[in-house]
């Protein structure tokens, strides 16, 4: 994990207004919430590796969403 970067995933049912993307109605889950770390792509344990496995997960399901579509995207930035 860089310690120099941040990272932020975001959500928009309309692609067309850039306004739109945001970090709410998202739950973003790391090792400290149980995901698993085994494997990474540097074959390092979790601790002594430069990866971290995410999850996220929309909190309103894409059948209850009126436009019936969800975007997801992960911002990269450097601090």
């Amino acid at each position: 994990v860089d310690d120099t970067l941040s990272y932020k995933v975001q959500l928009t049912t309309n692609l067309g207004d850039a306004a739109a993307w945001s970090e709410n109605d998202l739950n973003v889950k790391g090792a400290l919430q149980g995901v698993d770390q085994s494997s990474l792509p540097d074959n390092k344990p979790f601790a002594g590796s430069n990866y971290e496995r995410v999850q996220v997960e929309v909190k309103t399901a894409i059948n209850a969403e009126t436009t019936g579509r969800q975007f997801l995207r992960l911002v990269v930035e450097k601090n």
